[in-house]
């Protein structure tokens, strides 16, 4: 389906009305009349054959809507594939912006914001910089910002900078507007045709993050390939794996559950662990003993911590 902006919608009308005849967006028909082309670079023809003179006549009325200078916004066209309507072209005015190394953050509020309902974006502006982002309303409560990539500091710990970006705009709602928000960082994208796989991208990343990491508030797109291959799996796989591992009540237990998942956040850090749990180093390493006593796998080696994160992932997704 070809989307066209409500203004354009208004001008197709506007032009049927004075040709007396319907127009095509979808596909030209062939042997009826010359194609044109709207504003925002979509084609159309008549659905009758028209004169040297009315051709002529519609070329002047589009370019003159040309210059009015009322083509599509960034966030009508973005609304075109919020709404999954299909491959939606990219509109001349679009793809001549700015569009080298945008990051994408996908914002959700999950508290009533206080104040307007235009403090998210004034909000947004003020940490990013005016000039430096894009401000997007998906829904009341949703939000996609692009930001410059010059933004931020490039280098080895380059991605990590995106999250903590990401950890202080959190900050910056909770003090200025008293408001909670989860944040999903998207890597840079270069293009306004990468939009659309982007947008797909964060969707599913959202749900990711919702079912596995509903605690946290920031999360990466890219740490969340494991959990997207454990969506993917079969049933029967699953369930040979659920049969084949050793006390999987174990896991259920709400502390050791609490335990494992920080243990593993950390990258199996004990100190970092323990002190992000106020507990001290000899409890958390009697919960680790325990667990190796009850299923046989040591948290504490990189393939056993493998497999017990794949069992906590699954029994996340079974409950959700």
């Amino acid at each position: 389906m070809v989307w066209l902006s409500p203004q354009e919608q208004k001008w197709l009308r506007e032009l049927e009305r004075a040709i007396g005849a319907g127009a095509r967006v979808k596909k030209p028909m062939e042997g009826t009349s010359p194609v044109f082309y709207l504003p925002s670079g979509t084609a159309f023809t008549f659905e009758i054959p028209l004169t040297p003179r009315e051709c002529a006549l519609v070329e002047l009325w589009l370019r003159d809507r040309r210059g009015q200078g009322e083509g599509i916004s960034l966030s009508d066209w973005f609304q075109s594939l919020v709404k999954d309507e299909g491959e939606v072209p990219v509109p001349p005015e679009i793809a001549k912006l700015s569009w080298n190394d945008r990051v994408p953050f996908y914002v959700q509020l999950t508290s009533p914001a206080g104040g307007t309902a235009d403090e998210p974006a004034q909000l947004f502006q003020a940490y990013f910089g005016e000039e430096m982002a894009w401000v997007i309303s998906i829904h009341e409560r949703e939000w996609l910002v692009l930001a410059s990539l010059s933004s931020f500091s490039e280098g080895t710990d380059f991605k990590r900078s995106l999250e903590k970006a990401a950890e202080e705009l959190c900050e910056v709602f909770a003090g200025e507007a008293g408001t909670w928000i989860r944040v999903l960082v998207h890597p840079p994208i270069h293009h306004a045709k990468e939009a659309a796989r982007m947008w797909s991208e964060l969707r599913r990343a959202a749900g990711l993050f919702r079912i596995f990491y509903p605690e946290r508030q920031v999360m990466a797109t890219w740490k969340l390939e494991l959990e997207k291959l454990i969506t993917q799996l079969d049933d029967e796989a699953v369930a040979l794996f659920k049969k084949n591992f050793p006390s999987v009540s174990l896991l259920k237990e709400p502390e050791l559950a609490k335990t494992l998942k920080a243990l593993f956040a950390f990258n199996l850090n004990i100190s970092e662990t323990a002190r992000h749990l106020y507990i001290h180093r000899n409890t958390l390493l009697y919960r680790l003993d325990r667990i190796k006593q009850e299923t046989g796998y040591d948290v504490r080696s990189f393939d056993d911590a493998v497999l017990v994160k794949i069992m906590l992932l699954l029994l996340q997704k079974d409950a959700e």
